[in-house]
């Protein structure tokens, strides 16, 4: 489809970037496409990612199992990305989410947004789009 399209769910302008996976093969991958992500930016002179932090919230008990394996990925794969004790997220969110109790909560500092369309584009009409 050309762009901007509205067939499918690859389409809009952004999409979630994360590390924060409880299976490991995403978590695996994250570090490696983030890191091709900061590269084409390099070369392309375009700004296609904002990092700015994910807070992943377990409300439930039965959430901890998953949470659990978000963290065990983590440590193993991108660790730099991980913080389980950040205390700003019991300040800075307590006024805006309210829960009686929460089961857990990290922080995934790779995350943030990638600008989805414009990264398209920017592949589309790079030198990189004839490598492969």
């Amino acid at each position: 489809f050309s762009q901007p399209h509205s067939r499918g769910s690859s389409h809009g302008e952004t999409r979630v970037i994360r590390s924060a996976y409880p299976e490991p093969f995403f978590c695996e991958m994250m570090p490696h496409a983030v890191r091709m992500w900061s590269e084409l930016e390099l070369e392309t002179e375009t700004k296609l990612m904002e990092t700015t932090g994910i807070l992943v919230i377990v409300k439930t008990p039965s959430e901890t199992k998953i949470h659990q394996s978000v963290i065990d990925n983590m440590k193993k794969f991108c660790p730099e990305s991980l913080d389980t004790t950040d205390p700003r997220s019991e300040t800075l969110f307590s006024r805006l989410l309210k829960y009686d109790k929460l089961s857990g909560v990290l922080m995934d500092n790779s995350g943030g947004f990638l600008r989805a369309h414009r990264a398209v584009l920017t592949i589309q009409t790079s030198q990189i789009f004839n490598r492969y």
